[in-house]
């Protein structure tokens, strides 16, 4: 019942946003702008910590994490000098642990172990924020100040914070350029020597344009929301018979995300997608009865950019497409590091119109590497190399 009420809430969810989204912009005549976000971050994630155990082994943790940080962001302008803005922004956050031990190990030979490690940790790798953004109307430069919550998914323990910046636009040439500082306030990092207090300074670039369509090298791009399904199970299944327990993973999940299209020419574009879809491992008893009881359900979340090339073929009313290209993903799970996180995605399918609203359902197939071997063993829940999914593309 909680899994049908989850599907449920999801499938709501997705009806609002591709709502949301098929609207055109020229409806209501606001602008969206697309543009590209990097900066540096000013702050460790993590301070110098150490912990004692008892009989007095000491574990000591350390920052590791990227300073650099880059990703999409797109920005929605309200009446007024007011904005709704969304970021992606990828960046490893790392931790290194060294544990020494109270009494050193002694092995044969004359080995001996003092310490373990130190081993780097894979934490967070995206931060996603939606910030509210005033203006202060001024003839070239601009001061602004934003607002808004942002999240760093990861597995069962997302983080989550409250960022505030503030910056200027500066317009150079045929761009607009927008220094800022911001400060995240995480209120639920509870991870051992982690830094509830953020500051970053970033760099906002984006064309400058007039039309309620958001461009990009001089070309207007569509956007709009994507909807699917996963026709294959996203991990492989786990038996175990000398524990009489198995693992298996939800079958036909739901997937959402948005679209952005950029026309090269008359029939060929180029799409990029920003899926996200929920997986969840489900833990199993087999009973001596013969019978299975589910156990514990663990959250698998996956997020996957395909950047594809399109052609449409000619058509009166429905016209055939076919798309190529990579595909990444980022992974919200504990062990992040040890999955593969690119591949190779092709699709057909079929586009038409319908009062101005774009709708292309597709059959895609994607083949992604091989998950890393540490210590000759796969990680678990280990990733299935071929996946097969149905998406409807609604754009404007």
């Amino acid at each position: 019942m909680l899994w049908l009420t989850k599907r449920r809430g999801l499938l709501w969810i997705l009806f609002l946003t591709l709502s949301f989204l098929s609207i055109s912009p020229a409806a209501f005549g606001q602008k969206f702008t697309f543009g590209v976000l990097a900066g540096v971050s000013l702050s460790d994630d993590f301070r110098p910590t150490t912990r004692t155990f008892l009989g007095g082994t000491t574990q000591h943790v350390s920052n590791a994490s990227q300073w650099f940080m880059v990703g999409p962001v797109l920005e929605l302008a309200l009446p007024g000098q007011v904005s709704v803005e969304i970021d992606a922004i990828r960046r490893r956050i790392r931790s290194t642990t060294l544990t020494v031990l109270a009494e050193p190990i002694e092995f044969p030979g004359g080995i001996t172990i003092s310490s373990l490690g130190p081993f780097t940790a894979e934490g967070f790798t995206w931060q996603f924020s939606l910030l509210g953004k005033y203006r202060i109307d001024a003839p070239r430069v601009k001061p602004f100040v934003e607002l808004g919550p942002s999240f760093l998914p990861q597995e069962n323990r997302d983080q989550t914070g409250i960022t505030a910046g503030s910056g200027v636009e500066i317009p150079l040439w045929r761009l607009s350029v927008a220094p800022t500082l911001r400060y995240t306030r995480w209120v639920n990092n509870d991870n051992l020597g982690g830094v509830r207090n953020q500051f970053q300074f970033l760099v906002g670039v984006h064309e400058t344009s007039t039309s309620v369509r958001p461009r990009a090298f001089g070309r207007q791009l569509s956007l709009g929301g994507v909807a699917g399904l996963g026709l294959t199970n996203l991990l492989r299944d786990r038996f175990e018979p000398a524990f009489l327990s198995s693992s298996v993973s939800d079958s036909d999940t739901a997937m959402a995300g948005i679209m952005i299209e950029l026309p090269l020419r008359e029939r060929l574009s180029v799409e990029v997608d920003g899926l996200y879809r929920p997986e969840h491992l489900i833990d199993r008893a087999h009973l001596p009865d013969g019978s299975i009881q589910n156990g514990t359900r663990t959250a698998f979340i996956t997020w996957q950019f395909p950047l594809l090339a399109k052609y449409r073929m000619s058509g009166s009313r429905v016209a055939p497409i076919i798309e190529l290209g990579p595909s990444f993903r980022a992974i919200a799970h504990a062990n992040a590091g040890n999955y593969s996180h690119y591949g190779i995605t092709g699709g057909m399918g079929a586009a038409t119109r319908v009062e101005g609203l774009r709708i292309a359902p597709a059959i895609r197939y994607t083949r992604w590497a091989a998950d890393k071997r540490r210590f000759g063993q796969e990680p678990f829940p280990g990733t299935r190399l071929n996946q097969l999914e149905l998406v409807v593309g609604f754009s404007f």
